[in-house]
């Protein structure tokens, strides 16, 4: 069973072609146009790209594409909250 079968996905310059491949090759869809209301993921490789920070400013949620293989390894698509792009974390405050 292909895990990403008909699933729909935008994916920023900064997201490794072997996560790519490995949606394509699990029966998921690239859309290259990231304003396509079709798209039901937006893939990322973090914050540093300033693509991710454009999509993020359309109110749209950008998860870390190592869900991708994470969820192909395990053949099953692993729960999201965990792999969001969110905003920049600071570092704890000494105490």
């Amino acid at each position: 069973m292909k895990i990403f079968d008909g699933y729909r996905a935008w994916f920023s310059p900064s997201v490794p072609s072997a996560h790519i491949n490995t949606w394509l090759a699990d029966g998921g869809i690239q859309i290259r146009d990231p304003t396509k209301s079709v798209i039901q993921y937006y893939f990322s490789n973090g914050l540093d790209d300033q693509t991710t920070e454009l999509v993020r400013g359309h109110n749209k949620v950008v998860y870390k594409s190592v869900w991708i293989t994470d969820s192909s390894l395990s053949r099953t698509r692993q729960p999201l909250g965990a792999y969001a792009v969110n905003a920049r974390v600071e570092s704890p405050r000494s105490v």
